[in-house]
């Protein structure tokens, strides 16, 4: 139901909807705190911030589907940063290439939302599945 309602709303604003349906499935919290590398997966995102430990522009939030504007920080909280799954993604993704949507400080465990993603950059599906789904959405 979330998914659909995600498609509808991308479905209504101006602009290409399978661009906007990519960049606001992306700028989900769950979404940005794995492309930052805080988790190795986005079920451990989502449960990092269920938990209380991801903050944006310093305040807790626990929502994952909380919409992360351009321009926001988001950081670790004090409490969960020596946690050892926290500690593994951080050293995961020291070594990985990071996502041009997103800048990290790993010895501070905070980043910057820069931009929404373009679907070329994402590279999530490629442009025949994404339009079987928007088809599929728009039934």
């Amino acid at each position: 139901k979330q998914f659909r309602n995600y498609f509808l709303k991308a479905k209504k604003s101006s602009g290409s909807t399978d661009e906007v349906f990519i960049q606001l499935l992306e700028s989900r919290l769950d979404s940005v705190v794995f492309s930052m590398g805080f988790a190795v997966s986005k079920r451990l995102a989502r449960q990092m911030v269920r938990h209380k430990h991801i903050m944006v522009n310093g305040k807790i939030v626990s929502c994952p589907s909380y919409a992360v504007r351009p321009g926001d920080q988001v950081s670790v909280a004090e409490a969960a940063k020596e946690h050892d799954r926290v500690v593994m993604s951080i050293d995961l993704a020291k070594d990985a290439p990071q996502k041009d949507w997103v800048e990290c400080e790993y010895d501070k465990l905070s980043g910057v939302y820069k931009h929404h993603p373009s679907v070329d950059e994402v590279k999530l599906f490629d442009s025949h599945m994404l339009g079987m789904v928007i088809v599929y959405y728009s039934k």
